[in-house]
């Protein structure tokens, strides 16, 4: 999404500060209350509500004695959690449509095809939903496939986290000097990498462990084997197929500054995007650049 953002190296760090800052100081205000506000936790977890992954509709009742209040309370869940699908859904189709833009994906021409007058990528839209759909429809014949999914985003996110800020702190330690940026968290980098890394590190650690005592299949948790099956699945289609088509945007940056074969670099196929869409500035950009670098380099 940075790419569609208009002075993408100081609005996405400052979005994300602001981000922490705002969202996390309410969170821990609604956190707070909630705790305090929990009458009997027995009878809540106990509870309908509570078998049904729900409690906190039963906690609503119970703090505020009535049932319509109650309701008026999680009204406002659900509108949170309508408002959070919104912005997910447009990051996830985002996500793979750049990833299917460098040939990272099956079927990447259908998902990063964008046709004409239009200005959003639909196809990539489609392909998240009807993933979330699946992933639903899973609950109705098992709820411990679906928990197991669900919970794997977790390691999944630590995973990615913990693998950037390794390649930044060894970068900034033992590697060159990172390039010139408009936006630097100066000599609090580095300490700032280290907190984080070992937090991830802390996360990485506990969340693959069982939820309860004593463990059983069904609460047993099966992160960490969709995760590694998952990987193996990955490595096994990049062995076999991907490597040959799929480069990163690690060629990017080499196309900027000059370090890179162009013979080596597959360009992507033009008729799969367009870039006439007016209100599409992701699409159009990276086509401009891709053109512009390709022929400064043969220019070379």
């Amino acid at each position: 999404m940075a790419e569609e953002t208009h002075d993408a190296s100081m609005t996405i760090p400052k979005a994300m500060i602001a981000s922490f800052l705002i969202n996390g100081t309410l969170v821990f205000a609604m956190m707070m209350t909630y705790i305090f506000t929990l009458v009997d936790y027995d009878s809540i977890v106990n509870s309908r509500e509570g078998h049904l992954g729900i409690p906190y509709l039963r906690a609503f009742a119970n703090s505020t004695n009535s049932i319509p209040a109650g309701a008026a309370l999680a009204a406002l869940i659900v509108v949170l959690q309508i408002i959070g699908v919104t912005t997910w859904m447009t990051s996830c189709s985002r996500q793979i449509w750049a990833f299917g833009r460098d040939q990272g994906f099956p079927f990447s021409g259908w998902i990063t095809k964008v046709d004409r007058g239009r200005t959003h990528p639909v196809n990539a839209l489609v392909a998240v939903w009807g993933f979330v759909v699946l992933i639903c429809l899973i609950t109705l014949g098992s709820s411990v496939a679906f928990n197991a999914i669900n919970s794997v985003q977790v390691l999944a996110i630590v995973s990615t986290y913990l693998t950037s800020i390794a390649c930044l702190l060894w970068r900034r330690s033992f590697g060159d000097p990172l390039p010139a940026s408009p936006w630097t968290l100066g000599r609090a980098a580095i300490p700032l990498n280290m907190v984080a890394f070992c937090y991830c590190i802390f996360l990485g650690i506990f969340v693959p462990f069982p939820a309860v005592l004593p463990v059983t299949v069904q609460n047993f948790n099966w992160a960490p084997v969709i995760f590694i099956g998952v990987m193996l699945l990955s490595a096994l289609y990049y062995q076999l197929w991907a490597k040959k088509r799929y480069y990163g945007p690690v060629v990017l940056v080499q196309q900027r500054t000059g370090d890179f074969d162009s013979r080596k670099v597959r360009e992507p196929s033009r008729a799969k995007m367009d870039s006439s869409s007016p209100g599409l500035f992701g699409v159009s950009s990276m086509l401009e650049f891709w053109s512009s670098t390709r022929q400064s380099n043969f220019a070379r």
